[in-house]
């Protein structure tokens, strides 16, 4: 069974607690909310030495991140408002999970395991930096996909590792810190690739809130042979009068989105709510 297929089957297994949540009056972003601070909570209780307890309660976690796209698209209420908040709540909960795991091998053994802490801090660095490489990608008008480990995938790893215990969740580590790097350098090179040394770069609408003194024009003569003046460039209302309109929905607005195929990025849960 492949990953869409995967999500789909465990959508099933939750569609329950969706409809319970919903006959309760309970709102996506307290569904998000509530995932966040279970994480959280299981973060804490890793870092007091409790892998296994602490494994257990990021299962529960894991589940609400599960159930809050859910529940959106029941009550209607997909938005990009939804995706930014949730996409951030997924980075927050995996980061704590993380400082956790650095706490709990630098502190709840009896002596501090340096090596472990290292493999810590570069699961994270590469689990954040593969996310930003897409979204970054994106924002240059550059689609990035794929990567080895997605951000399902790895919590399973983690999850298993501590229940497995320090040793495995050792080894658990160095994987994630190597996959989720050599992921980073894909997408940075595909990237790369698509955008070319000769691709423009964006121009820069100026700041609305600090414009700036237009000189004053020069001195032309009346009549219908005087040149037309074009306007400054740099004005926002010229630039208003002369750039394309943004086309796409309100991003304030609740709209219904597709959804994705990768959970890795921040901009992936766009079926997410409002």
């Amino acid at each position: 069974m492949d990953r869409i297929g995967l999500k789909a089957a465990a959508r099933d297994k939750v569609k329950p607690l969706v409809l319970a949540l919903d006959r309760a009056g309970v709102s996506p972003d307290g569904v998000s909310l509530a995932g966040l601070g279970i994480s959280v909570f299981a973060a804490w209780i890793t870092a007091a030495g409790q892998l296994f307890l602490g494994a257990l309660v990021l299962i529960v976690g894991s589940v609400f991140d599960m159930l809050d796209g859910d529940l959106a698209r029941l009550q209607g209420r997909a938005s990009r408002r939804g995706a930014f908040l949730d996409s951030n709540f997924d980075r927050l909960s995996e980061a704590a999970v993380y400082a956790g795991l650095a706490w709990f091998y630098m502190e709840a053994l009896s002596w501090p395991d340096s090596g472990a802490v290292l493999l810590v801090i570069l699961a994270l660095t590469g689990s954040l930096t593969t996310s930003y490489a897409r979204a970054r990608a994106e924002g240059l008008g550059v689609a990035c996909t794929g990567g080895w480990l997605q951000r399902p995938e790895r919590m399973i790893l983690l999850i298993l590792g501590m229940i497995l215990g320090r040793h495995v969740l050792k080894l658990v580590l160095a994987l994630l810190a190597a996959a989720t790097l050599f992921t980073t350098l894909q997408r940075i090179a595909a990237v790369s690739r698509d955008l070319g040394e000769g691709s423009p770069a964006a121009p820069r609408r100026p700041s609305r809130s600090t414009p700036t003194a237009s000189p004053p024009p020069a001195a032309v003569a009346d009549g219908p042979d005087a040149p037309v003046d074009p306007g400054d460039p740099d004005d926002p209302e010229v630039l208003a009068d002369t750039e394309p309109a943004a086309t796409g929905p309100d991003p304030d607005g609740e709209v219904r989105l597709e959804e994705p195929d990768d959970d890795d990025d921040p901009y992936a849960d766009l079926y997410h709510r409002g």
